[in-house]
């Protein structure tokens, strides 16, 4: 325990000692300890009011410590970053990921903790959505990571070419909420973008994008059905893998109180057109300027939000998809799910539009 450089308070380190005693069956050792070394046992705990203190009260909390003993416990001794403040264990995930010479992370160390402030989402640890913004790094290479993040470019070029183990502390709990001491740390450091990323859930992901106002604007603008919310570069990956990722990106750069876009999607034989349309009409506000013009074979993926959310994209080259190696994605919000996926599923089958008319 005393080695161990995830916890660095006798608080946390005393429930680091009961849950390796827990995960070794060995909690009743330190009882009978104080059992039968009276004048120790005085020392942490007043006899008249311990149990310890009790002829008849010590046997039946070591009958019951006992029992515990019998029982399996799987406990993961690495993640206990946060014993020092609490209890409430964060999910924690054993990751391996391939050799590369860099995994696209971007760390900051608050108050010990290694934390994950941005990604590249073409980077090797936001595939999948394997790391994600707010987790917290403990291990790599089994080595504990907590107090220095400069430890990690000396364990990468001690294992150069090798896979990169990491044991991750995410950054929300398994029902979706934010794991409420990581809340206290970023507010206590002032990582107010990271703070509004992690407000984002599955319920109020359309509040980081507009602050509420898009369910308001359409309500007030019924000929309106399609928002532009911005767009993102993302690389040379252009499938479909990237495009939860993209809008999430997209969402977050957006600054408080910028006006959305209303647009009307044209989906033709040969590519879709976006256009700027007046709020009130739902008319297009030039016949000869489009916002956006794009052909079916420059779009290498579209998609909506796996949350159910009303946000869907499209992601774009310059040139033909099979041969661009830059793209970008556009992102818009539908005035409702049906509408998002409408219009993925049109610009899905405009490729088969395409080799028709083509």
């Amino acid at each position: 325990v005393h080695e161990s450089r995830s916890v660095t308070t006798s608080q946390g380190r005393g429930r680091l000692l009961i849950r390796i005693l827990l995960q070794r069956g060995l909690l009743d050792v330190p009882v009978k300890f104080m059992q039968t070394h009276a004048d120790y046992a005085a020392k942490f705990y007043e006899p008249s009011y311990s149990a310890l203190g009790n002829e008849i009260f010590v046997q039946i909390f070591c009958s019951l410590v006992s029992e515990v003993c019998r029982l399996p416990f799987q406990l993961n001794l690495d993640n206990a970053e946060f014993l020092d403040e609490t209890w409430q264990m964060p999910v924690f995930k054993q990751l391996e990921f391939v050799p590369c010479f860099k995994l696209g992370a971007s760390l900051d160390l608050m108050d010990g903790h290694v934390v994950v402030m941005d990604l590249d989402p073409a980077g090797v640890a936001a595939e999948d959505n394997r790391i994600e913004l707010g987790d917290i790094l403990v291990t790599m290479y089994g080595k504990a990571l907590r107090g220095s993040s400069s430890k990690i470019a000396s364990l990468r070029n001690a294992h150069e070419g090798q896979p990169v183990p990491l044991g991750v502390q995410k950054a929300r709990l398994e029902d979706g909420d934010v794991y409420p001491p990581l809340k206290t740390l970023l507010m206590k450091f002032r990582a107010d973008q990271l703070i509004s990323f992690l407000n984002i859930d599955n319920k109020n992901l359309n509040s980081i994008a507009t602050n509420g106002s898009s369910r308001s604007f359409f309500e007030a603008n019924p000929n309106c059905r399609l928002l532009f919310v911005g767009q993102c570069d993302i690389g040379s990956d252009g499938s479909v893998r990237m495009i939860n990722r993209s809008i999430l990106q997209v969402l977050m750069k957006r600054r408080p109180g910028e006006q959305l876009i209303p647009v009307h999607m044209e989906l033709g034989e040969i590519g879709v057109t976006v256009w700027e349309v007046e709020p009130k009409t739902g008319e297009l506000i030039s016949q000869d300027q489009p916002l956006f013009r794009h052909s079916y074979p420059q779009i290498a993926s579209c998609g909506r939000r796996t949350d159910g959310t009303n946000f869907l994209a499209y992601i774009v080259g310059q040139e033909a998809c099979t041969i661009c190696t830059s793209f970008r994605c556009l992102v818009f919000e539908a005035v409702n799910q049906s509408e998002s996926r409408s219009l993925i599923n049109e610009i899905a089958h405009g490729f088969d539009r395409t080799h028709w008319t083509l």
